[in-house]
């Protein structure tokens, strides 16, 4: 393992600050190896820097720090007097990207770890910048001619709308600002390691580095902005007295101590700045809107105050607060329709975080820290909120609005649906779980987050959309969305193009459709990152309708795959950076009459001389890839025709890790060959017309060194049964367990690779060199 210098924190009962700083030679955790990567980019985070020149610096150039010839990152000052003894700002920015890099993966672990004891996947990685500038318009100067100043401090930023970059893209998950320093300073431990002054770089200060970090945690749990209710670039980047309270008290966590500033500043018996969370604020009862920095120093300081009750088990407390904050997350004023507003509103109160820390504490341990959490807010003037604690312990989603036991209504539609389709799986009124059951179960049977979920057809339109206009965009995915907060990476075939400029052309198909761009948040706000638009239903506006879905998706932050506006764009791979693993996808479509071409937009044909190029190319730059088929020419056949089985090996043949089909709208076998799997039809997942013959599972991937695993939900698609109402629900009872039935006597050939079967999933587990 590749080894860096950097600043370590060693708890010291003897020093005031709680602890020492020392320079050592460190392994950094987690560091990427693969073939043509440079630089520091690991598991949780990328480094870069942006070269250390006064002046401008042209667009999109980035520094990356070098390993030495032994492959380790060794920056150490070598001088005495100003700057900490570091010879340039070159040096000092390098030392900063191994000293983030180092840190950030120290956090990182440690949150997921408090993630996972709650039963949620890891937080996405995050992209930090060491001597970091932003544009500046010059003074009378042209629109477009801008010059670079020094970020001060460290800031976590995402894409905004007060972030107006066109220079290189904030990735959608955040990123993390180290600026070169504005300043030197002689107080601190920085400068009595040392021996003098020390310029007041935030990437070589942990405090400020954890500080940073911790706010990209409360925005990918709590989300106390709301800007998952946006559009991707119009969120609200500026945080808040919670946001700030809960990273400082994180810092002070990792640090064990409550000085987090005493990198860089004074800090002793005589001295203690306000910053620090050993401190005494309080917000007064007769002040009506206390100041943000009041509240944020109360909150904080709350905090610690708790921290120090978990004297011995002080993970404990971090889980707690951590479990608090996704509790928060999921507070809003509508379980459908959330206003931004009010939900923001809710969320942003310091009395809904003391709920949420009273709402974990009685799940996770039954109120066993009730009265110090009590205590230790209200001498802060930090009490609770009824109303919130009320909401918590409420369903997430009101209960089913029709139910086959005593609706006559809903019995005369499924006795139709029986009568017409006597194959189709049936589920009573106990069968389908809420989220909040589905959540139970999934806290109790999944040990690490899924890699990738992939479901079948998406159509938003048709009856669906009448949903959507009545209850919000996030009625139609609400009943699986415990699953999907599960997966770092969602992806599904969209069947059906986006358009509202562009009309239909082929309307002699039976089937056409036309679905309204206003509906693309449905799947940005369920958590979608992809979609194969490689179908039949690509072409059905025209070449102006690919093109305009294409607008769509990437408007929305929705990476398009399968198609593309010419055929080079159609074979373009999605590649996405996982926690540990780099996925890419592939999406197929057999027909040539929507294939794109030159200068025509389509979707990415399946011919095995194109299929085994885009492989080749694909994988030397992913750990994994899936690939997503269209295929069938008739739809509602229970087996795949032969030459579909044998495109389906190839693909493997040719690098494939798994390979997902769609299409003929019910369930097809299970296949696992040289040690990949196939799953020839997913089936329908959600989708807007009223069809009473479709089946689906909801497969959820978890990618191992050396293994597989592939956990398979029954998932209930029957739009004519008006319990489901456009909402695909997981099955669990004799329903459930009649269709993973019906899946494993379909796949006769799974044999040891099943791990076990329940009413509510089939787990496989495929042994994968």
């Amino acid at each position: 393992m590749a080894t860096g210098s950097v600043y370590v924190w060693e708890p010291c009962d003897s020093d005031f600050t709680g602890g020492r700083v020392y320079l050592a030679d460190v392994e950094l955790p987690y560091l990427s190896q693969l073939a043509g990567r440079r630089g520091l980019r690991g598991r949780y985070v990328d480094v870069i820097s942006h070269p250390g020149m006064e002046e401008d610096w042209p667009t999109g150039q980035m520094g990356e720090v070098s390993p030495d010839e032994y492959g380790n990152f060794s920056f150490k000052p070598s001088g005495d007097g100003d700057c900490g003894g570091w010879e340039s700002r070159e040096a000092a920015a390098g030392f900063g990207q191994v000293n983030v890099y180092y840190h950030v993966s120290l956090m990182s672990q440690r949150i997921n770890d408090a993630l996972r004891s709650s039963g949620i996947g890891s937080l996405p990685k995050v992209r930090a910048i060491v001597n970091a500038r932003r544009p500046s318009p010059r003074p009378g100067s042209p629109e477009d001619t801008s010059s670079w100043v020094p970020v001060k401090g460290a800031r976590y930023r995402y894409p905004a709308r007060t972030e107006n970059l066109d220079d290189f893209s904030i990735p959608l998950c955040g990123e993390l600002l180290f600026g070169p320093g504005h300043g030197v300073t002689a107080e601190g431990w920085l400068p009595r390691i040392s021996g003098g002054t020390y310029r007041c770089d935030p990437s070589h200060d942990a405090g400020k580095i954890y500080q940073a970090f911790g706010l990209h945690v409360v925005r990918h749990t709590a989300d106390v902005q709301a800007d998952r209710l946006r559009a991707p670039r119009a969120a609200f980047s500026r945080p808040g007295a919670l946001e700030y309270a809960v990273s400082t008290y994180l810092a002070a966590s990792m640090l064990s101590s409550p000085h987090v500033g005493c990198w860089h500043a004074r800090h002793d018996a005589e001295f203690v700045p306000a910053g620090s969370l050993a401190n005494e604020t309080r917000i007064d009862d007769d002040e009506m809107q206390p100041q943000e920095a009041l509240v944020a120093q109360a909150l904080a300081g709350a905090m610690w105050d708790l921290h120090k009750v978990f004297l011995g088990h002080e993970f404990a407390c971090m889980e707690l607060v951590v479990g608090a904050l996704l509790e928060l997350g999921r507070l809003s004023d509508s379980p459908f329709a959330p206003s931004r507003v009010k939900t923001r509103s809710i969320r942003s109160s310091p009395r809904s975080f003391v709920s949420c820390l009273l709402h974990t504490d009685s799940v996770a341990s039954g109120g066993l820290y009730k009265t110090p959490i009590r205590e230790i807010f209200e001498k802060r003037g930090i009490g609770f909120s009824s109303l919130v604690t009320d909401m918590l312990l409420a369903p997430s989603v009101p209960p089913l609005p029709h139910r086959l036991s005593g609706s006559l209504d809903v019995q005369r539609h499924v006795a139709k649906i029986r009568e017409k389709f006597p194959e189709v799986i049936i589920p009573d009124d106990g069968d389908l779980l809420d989220p909040d059951q589905l959540e139970l179960f999934l806290s109790s049977s999944i040990t690490a987050p899924y890699h990738l979920a992939a479901v079948g057809d998406v159509m938003t339109g048709m009856r669906m959309r009448h949903r959507i206009r009545r209850f919000g965009p996030d009625y139609p995915l609400a009943w699986v969305k415990p699953i999907f907060r599960r997966s770092a990476l969602i992806t599904g075939n969209l069947e059906g193009p986006f358009a509202s400029t562009s009309e239909r052309l082929d309307t002699t198909r039976k089937y056409s459709y036309k679905v309204d761009p206003k509906s693309a948040p449905v799947l940005r706000r369920a958590g979608f990152a992809a979609m194969t638009i490689a179908n039949n239903h690509i072409r059905d506006c025209g070449p102006s309708g690919v093109v305009e879905t294409l607008e769509t998706l990437e408007r929305h932050s929705i990476k398009p795959y399968g198609g593309g506006r010419d055929q080079n764009s159609a074979h373009d791979p999605a590649i996405f950076d996982g926690v540990d693993i780099r996925i890419g996808l592939l999406g197929y479509y057999w027909n040539d009459r929507t294939a794109a071409r030159d200068d025509l937009p389509g979707s990415a044909q399946d011919l095995p001389e194109l299929v085994e190029r885009d492989l080749a190319r694909l994988r030397p730059l992913v750990d994994r890839i899936a690939v997503m088929v269209h295929w069938g020419d008739i739809t509602y056949q229970r087996h795949p025709a032969e030459q579909d089985r044998v495109k389906a090996r190839q693909f493997i043949d040719f690098g494939a890790d798994a390979v997902i089909g769609h299409h003929p709208h019910i369930l097809q076998p299970i296949e696992i060959y040289k040690d990949r799997p196939i799953l020839y039809s997913v089936g329908n997942f959600a989708f807007g017309s009223g069809s009473s013959r479709g089946e689906s599972i909801l497969p959820c991937f978890h990618f191992g060194a050396r293994q597989i695993g592939l956990d398979i939900y029954p998932v209930y698609a029957q739009n004519r049964d008006p319990r489901l109402d456009y909402q695909p629900k997981i099955m669990g009872g004799a329903a459930g367990r009649a269709t993973i039935d019906r899946l494993l006597d379909l796949s006769p050939g799974l044999g040891s690779a099943v791990a076990d079967v329940q009413d509510r999933c089939l787990k496989l587990s495929i042994p994968s060199c």
